[in-house]
């Protein structure tokens, strides 16, 4: 009796040790998978943005045996290239200073005697010449043009002096915040770049605050742009880099787009002009038009790891050639401008107003379309499910995602024969809730919504609106983190690719203003 009931014992300690191991088992499991927001306490790790480093290169001067900083660059590129990561930048040429503090104009630009303004030192320099410009408010009276480099590998550089735009930040805006008053905001030649600057003003709707960037090898990286009437490629973009920027509140109303990636044809009408776009990391909050517009058939842009909310759309990519993937378009607004894209009948003052009429992607042309979470009631550009429009895809459209509010049912065919797949938030590769993405979105809202009544408040701080001057920079750094997608795209990806066969459609070919 007594052995019967130790085995007996035994036997449920046993099963009940298997059931606590797989217990705790599972619960691991569920652990690595779970996302779990941090306290106050991991907040300061968080806060830091992963940005670029610079590093520099002198072939008269450098050596391979340097570490590659100003006072000790290397000597080849090929040695730049094996040290560097993917979103570092290399820097050739002199380097000079403006700090809108203590600099003057009347200095020779050294770091003991900056200059003051960044006109004035854009045109004091030679192409292949570095810009640092210290923390600081640049009220510039004319738009600023930066010099065309060399060539590819030594590009112009105007860039922040030093580390995390959010805390040190370069704000050039115009006379009393009003950016027209610069006659066009910025200007990229050929072989240039702009890193780590602040520009923006007060909401005015004005045509010239633009910056234009139809020019060959410029790359805008870790800038941020508020109010700004739109960034603008013109039709001779080639190989553009746009990587890791934060857009707030731009555009102005359907046609005037916060990226405008438009095509064409050269003088001779036998090349498509605009092409290998790249655009990355980018973060899109709370604007007008589409976010990402590529039409009049640019070709060969590749769109992976952004972040667009609140536009008419997230998305449009006509043309030839396109990649698009790891994306996450939230939450679109719709409303004016969209009249000519639908079908007769329509009620027009309802399609002013109509949530319909917002999505996140129209996808008329594109070599691959995959991997995008499509966050809007409506993912697609109409209701019924039209992923392609006119035009037909020339690979594929596969694994695309939708959030439980879509009004299209998992499984859901669209007209390509492309079937849309249910995910919830968090995700494998976007590891924060919806309420994360709400709270954000509505932080960075806010406070460019304050800022812009003085562009001045993004260099003082709002203490006493949002919080003091380091939890207002704190938490604006939190919430572009959240947002922030870090995917990279494939090194093929980066390179340029074939050109696509077919005509391109000349601007206004359509009798439609896109």
């Amino acid at each position: 009796m007594h052995t019967q009931w130790r085995v007996g014992r035994r036997l449920v300690l046993a099963v009940a040790v298997s059931i606590l191991a797989a217990a705790s088992l599972y619960a691991r499991e569920v652990r690595q998978v779970q996302y779990v927001r941090p306290g106050d306490e991991q907040i300061d790790a968080l806060v830091e943005v992963e940005e670029g480093q610079v590093f520099y290169v002198d072939e008269r001067y450098g050596s391979d045996a340097n570490d590659g900083t100003r006072e000790n660059p290397w000597k080849t590129d090929a040695h730049a290239k094996a040290r560097m990561g993917p979103d570092d930048v290399v820097v050739h040429g002199a380097s000079y200073y403006v700090d809108a503090r203590r600099g003057n104009d009347a200095g020779d630009g050294s770091e003991t005697k900056p200059w003051k303004s960044i006109a004035h030192a854009l045109k004091s320099i030679r192409g292949g010449d570095e810009v640092l410009v210290a923390p600081g408010l640049y009220v510039e009276r004319e738009g600023l043009v930066i010099p065309a480099g060399p060539d590819a590998k030594r590009k112009t550089t105007l860039r922040l002096n030093g580390s995390n735009r959010f805390l040190n930040r370069v704000v050039v805006t115009g006379e009393d915040g009003y950016l027209s008053r610069m006659r066009g905001l910025l200007h990229l030649r050929d072989n240039t770049r702009v890193k780590g600057l602040w520009f923006g003003g007060r909401r005015e709707k004005a045509r010239q605050a633009n910056v234009t960037f139809a020019s060959s090898n410029p790359e805008i990286l870790e800038c941020v742009f508020f109010n700004v009437y739109q960034l603008l490629a013109g039709s001779s973009a080639k190989r553009a880099l746009l990587k890791d920027n934060l857009f707030v509140h731009m555009g102005d109303v359907f046609h005037m787009h916060p990226i405008y990636f438009s095509g064409g044809l050269d003088a001779l009408g036998s090349e498509k002009n605009c092409h290998d776009l790249w655009c990355v990391g980018n973060v899109f909050v709370n604007g007008e038009g589409v976010a990402i517009h590529a039409w009049h058939r640019p070709a060969n842009m590749t769109v992976v790891g952004n972040f667009a909310t609140g536009h008419v759309a997230s998305v449009v990519l006509e043309g030839g050639g396109h990649i698009a993937h790891h994306n996450f378009f939230w939450r679109e607004m719709g409303g004016l401008g969209m009249l000519h894209f639908h079908q007769k009948g329509d009620n027009p003052n309802d399609q002013l107003v109509d949530p319909r009429y917002a999505y996140n992607a129209w996808v008329a042309d594109a070599d691959q379309f995959y991997e995008n979470i499509l966050g809007d009631e409506y993912p697609i550009m109409y209701p019924e499910a039209v992923y392609g429009g006119a035009t037909h895809l020339k690979e594929t459209l596969r694994d695309n995602y939708i959030l439980p509010r879509s009004r299209l049912k998992p499984g859901d065919y669209c007209r390509n024969q492309v079937r849309l797949k249910l995910v919830g938030l968090p995700y494998s590769w976007y590891q924060h809730s919806e309420a994360e993405v709400e709270e954000a979105v509505e932080f960075i809202d806010r406070y460019f919504d304050w800022i812009h009544v003085d562009p001045r408040g993004a260099d003082n701080g709002i203490a006493g609106v949002l919080g003091t001057i380091k939890q207002t920079w704190r938490k604006l750094a939190m919430s572009y983190n959240t947002l922030h997608i870090r995917i990279r795209p494939k090194p093929e990806e980066l390179r340029p690719r074939p050109l696509p066969s077919g005509p391109a459609v000349s601007d206004g070919e359509d009798g439609i203003r896109h």
